[in-house]
């Protein structure tokens, strides 16, 4: 008779518990199979709304890889044929026959390797400049290198033009590739500018006392 008592003075104190700390009764709110009902549902919905999204987002890469596929003529139909018939796969051998895909594509790679690598390495110790080191005139000469972010393109594109014509590169991927490993762009130095500054110094403290 006393154990039984004890337990439900236990049973009574663990309800008061609960009642008084707010966290516990949102909790148990919480997995009550109405809130849970509820969460599902809205995470349903969620991502109902997203996957209608990307496929608007979709439609034209569907379109047009269909449209690539038709017969010449079908691709002004209306409605719109999103189903070729008949398909016509020989439509992607005559473009490439039609001009030098190929050379564009290893153009395209060979500058985008290249830029990348000169753009990287430039950008990033300019970068670390402006962000470590202190020197006289630093922040004036941040402050002219943002500027060169201000100038349209069109300004500087006759300027360009005269330089790479009297250095003989007209015609050449060299206009495309060599100014990447001159600093790159302003605007790959300030992103990586306020990259830098938001790494800890205590981290360089840290691994020059290591011997890095």
């Amino acid at each position: 008779m006393g154990m039984q008592i004890t337990r439900q003075l236990d049973d009574a104190r663990a309800v008061s518990a609960m009642t008084e700390n707010p966290a516990i009764e949102e909790a148990a709110v919480a997995s009550a199979p109405g809130a849970k009902f509820k969460r599902i549902l809205s995470r349903v919905s969620v991502h109902v709304i997203l996957l209608i999204i990307a496929a608007i987002s979709l439609l034209p890469l569907v379109y047009m890889v269909s449209t690539s596929l038709k017969e010449r003529g079908q691709e002004f139909a209306f409605p719109i044929e999103w189903i070729p018939d008949p398909v016509v796969w020989s439509n992607y051998r005559t473009a490439l026959d039609a001009v030098p895909a190929w050379t564009f594509l290893a153009n395209t790679l060979i500058v985008t390797l290249l830029t990348l690598v000169g753009g990287l390495l430039t950008s990033s110790l300019a970068a670390y400049g402006f962000a470590r080191m202190r020197f006289p005139g630093r922040d004036f000469l941040f402050m002219l290198c943002l500027s060169g972010m201000m100038l349209p393109y069109m300004v500087t594109l006759i300027p360009q033009f005269v330089l790479f014509r009297e250095l003989g590169w007209i015609n050449t991927l060299l206009p495309l590739i060599v100014p990447a490993f001159f600093g790159g762009t302003p605007f790959y130095i300030f992103l990586l500018r306020q990259f830098f500054k938001g790494i800890p110094t205590d981290l360089e403290d840290a691994a020059k006392l290591d011997g890095a």
